[in-house]
């Protein structure tokens, strides 16, 4: 899994690749998923979402976040870790 990232951290230090459980209790093992951030116009101010999309269809892997540091939570969420780690299936 390696280190947990800090509440806080800036999204540019945000891993751009993760791999991740395919589907976490399942044991179609492991898939790869890229940093991926939207913009939306939402009265007239931008506001984005950050997740992270499977390398293989597009599919978010997480779904959007409004803060960075929910998606950090998720990333340090052991159950999402790849299989082959503690914590993972």
């Amino acid at each position: 899994m390696g280190e947990l990232i800090a509440a806080g951290t800036p999204l540019g230090e945000l891993p751009t690749t993760i791999e991740r459980q395919c589907c976490p209790g399942k044991s179609c093992g492991n898939t790869t998923a890229k940093l991926h951030v939207d913009a939306e116009v939402v009265a007239g101010q931008v506001e984005l979402s950050d997740s992270y999309c499977r390398e293989g269809n597009g599919d978010y892997y997480f779904w959007p976040q409004r803060t960075l540091d929910d998606l950090i939570v998720l990333l340090n969420e052991p159950a999402f870790w790849p299989a082959d780690t503690e914590g993972g299936s």
